[in-house]
């Protein structure tokens, strides 16, 4: 039985979640399906559909995942507001919340929601760590 690729939502468009875009794009189990980013200079991939906000992006789109790459101080409003409207699966970025009450707070209200909350850190795929690990592994 195939299963379909998972739907993937990013919230954010700035230089590290274009790694993030890029690396959606080319995973097997995942489609990226939208970016949402209110900075309406902040590049993201131009076949995939743009919104202003996350409100605009799951009034349209059905996501599977989101993956919030953004500042922060956003963290936590982003992470509640996915959570509300349904979204069982987030990926954030690294630094999870601005303290540590909040992100215990943040963590409390995806338990409650039965909601899988994931942090990330994405360093070790930034394209210098790849390009060294490539050199290592040459010798």
């Amino acid at each position: 039985m195939k299963h379909q690729p998972f739907k993937i939502g990013v919230i954010g468009a700035g230089y590290f979640a274009q790694l993030h875009h890029h690396a959606w794009m080319k995973a097997k189990a995942a489609a990226l399906a939208a970016v949402a980013d209110s900075d309406k200079q902040a590049v993201s991939p131009a076949q995939i559909p743009r919104y202003q906000s996350l409100s605009d992006m799951l009034a349209f789109e059905e996501i599977d995942i989101l993956d919030i790459v953004t500042p922060p101080a956003t963290h936590k409003q982003i992470i509640e507001q996915a959570i509300t409207a349904g979204i069982e699966k987030l990926i954030c970025q690294k630094p999870f919340c601005q303290s540590y009450q909040e992100a215990q707070e943040v963590s409390a209200f995806a338990k409650a929601h039965k909601v899988e909350l994931i942090i990330h850190e994405n360093f070790r795929f930034q394209p210098w760590y790849r390009y060294l690990k490539s050199e290592i592994d040459k010798g």
